[in-house]
């Protein structure tokens, strides 16, 4: 039907949307956002290219829109068509055409993990991650192009691997080995779906010594007599040993018994507290709170405080990583 003949304009031609998609938004792009689906558009929106079909990145193939299409205003016209007094439905039939998406990998900050040398790092998706929304974790796979037996390597079990899922890294049973000095190595690291394989990627393993360095050691203010005691927290006392991705704990020994006070700790949920003469680090709180489960000392005599630390490190032990 020539509809430029029968004297009706492309705003004139409506569709009216009978039935949304299932798997998808359909949306004018000048008049909606692309979450709302639209309800009408006219012959003057489809020729301007503004109606928009948008998938919902779902596994399904297919979708459909059910239109209706009406003429607005032609009974006026001179000879109108019958046609053009109707209304017509139809169905828009979508096909969906997948495309697999390029697998990429995330590595950590700089591209770098430090370890302690001669000791592992149990790898978790936040220091390696295989990012790939059209697979599961299983069906992604990291395939490492060097893997250093004398050096740095991939383990899971007793023995290393080139190759090993994401969910092996999700599950906790892959493991960095670094058996190498203090120095820097390099993995090579692709991922794959099966199907499309990322860049390759190089993620150094910094080997370090560990070395006890103070961050904060300000000292304590016992406030006499309103308050006996004093918290010792992460904010007066802190050292690193420069383990950045391990889990490594400074621990503190008392070599000296202070003259006028007590070192205390509460144990565990327990309300009561008992002398101590070592503590960790990560026994001392951020910010006091006089009954969270940490160190604080008591007082008994209006003395200055004097506590002599020898400062160690506790490395959990290679098995238990």
């Amino acid at each position: 039907m020539d509809l430029v003949k029968a004297g009706v304009t492309n705003s004139q031609v409506i569709f009216t949307v009978r039935s949304l998609p299932l798997h998808g938004v359909l949306f004018v792009s000048d008049t909606s956002p692309p979450q709302t689906n639209v309800v009408w558009f006219t012959m003057s929106d489809l020729r301007l290219g503004r109606v928009t079909y948008l998938h919902d990145c779902s596994e399904n193939s297919t979708d459909l829109v059910q239109l209706e299409l009406r003429f607005h205003d032609v009974a006026s016209l001179p000879d109108v068509p019958a046609d053009l007094l109707l209304a017509h439905n139809f169905t828009l039939p979508v096909r969906v055409v997948p495309v697999n998406d390029r697998p990429t990998l995330v590595l950590p900050a700089n591209d770098t993990l430090v370890l302690i040398v001669q000791t592992h790092l149990r790898l978790t998706s936040e220091l390696l991650r295989a990012v790939d929304p059209d697979d599961p974790p299983d069906n992604l796979e990291f395939d490492v192009a060097t893997n250093h037996s004398d050096g740095s390597y991939f383990a899971m079990g007793s023995g290393n691997v080139s190759r090993f899922s994401q969910a092996d890294v999700d599950a906790g049973r892959v493991r960095l080995v670094q058996r190498g000095g203090p120095v820097i190595q390099y993995l090579s690291l692709r991922v794959t779906d099966g199907r499309e394989t990322s860049d390759a990627r190089r993620l150094g393993v910094i080997g370090v010594v560990i070395r006890l360095r103070a961050v904060r050691n300000t000292g304590l203010v016992v406030r006499l007599p309103r308050s006996p005691w004093a918290i010792i927290s992460s904010d007066n006392l802190t050292f690193t040993c420069g383990a950045v991705h391990q889990n490594v704990d400074v621990r503190y020994e008392m070599t000296s018994s202070p003259r006028h006070g007590l070192l205390e700790r509460r144990h565990g949920g327990q309300s009561e507290w008992r002398p101590a003469t070592t503590f960790t680090q990560v026994s001392l709180p951020f910010c006091g709170k006089k009954n969270d489960p940490y160190l604080y000392k008591k007082l008994r005599h209006y003395q200055f405080l004097n506590v002599l630390f020898k400062i160690g490190y506790c490395v959990v032990p290679f098995r238990s990583f």
